[in-house]
């Protein structure tokens, strides 16, 4: 796996593009480097059958970087929201555009912009420990990422409404019996059956 200074790896084997976030929360230069491995696929082209998201460490992914988007808002609050049409919405469109089939392996922690990044994916596996949340509504913020519009594609407009509007946590195993997630395996075991 490639090393990388903005806290992505990737790596090409057998035709397997692995892309790893090597940080919980998405600050500007995982977003950066997210973004940067999800274009190095569509320059490896045909070598990449299928692609792999992942994440090293205990958390697959809490959102944003809620200290630095505080930072930025006090900083220059009247550019600190242009994150999302400068990064988050290149990110998602990226990995939607991607010809290859995309699985998410998620351990631990999945939530606000995190979901929105494991609904972009084609397959979602997540072990039996994982969590998941939307997370926007207790910061005050609405939702990004394109969360709300795949989250009512995987579970329905209801329920993606209750979701997005209570933010209540929810385990693997409702993830798995509302369509969310396609398999659960044991802790420790979600990229290796990605």
């Amino acid at each position: 796996m490639s090393e990388s200074p903005d806290g992505v790896g990737y790596r090409l084997d057998a035709g397997v593009a692995t892309i790893e976030l090597r940080g919980p929360a998405l600050d500007v230069a995982l977003r950066s480097g997210l973004l940067a491995a999800v274009r190095q696929v569509g320059d490896d082209g045909d070598a990449v059958r299928a692609v792999l998201l992942t994440a090293r460490g205990k958390h697959f992914c809490v959102g944003q970087d809620l200290k630095e988007h505080a930072r930025a808002l006090e900083a220059e609050p009247e550019s600190a929201f242009a994150c999302v049409r400068n990064e988050y919405n290149p990110l998602v469109e990226a990995l939607h555009a991607l010809t290859q089939p995309v699985v998410v392996a998620v351990e631990g922690a999945c939530f606000g912009a995190g979901l929105g990044l494991a609904l972009c994916a084609d397959v979602r596996v997540a072990a039996e420990g994982a969590r998941f949340a939307t997370a926007f509504t207790g910061i005050g913020l609405a939702a990004d990422s394109g969360l709300s519009g795949a989250l009512a594609q995987a579970v329905g407009p209801s329920r993606a409404a209750a979701l997005m509007l209570l933010g209540d946590r929810f385990g693997a195993e409702d993830a798995l019996r509302w369509g969310l997630v396609h398999r659960v395996v044991p802790d420790g075991d979600a990229t290796a059956e990605g």
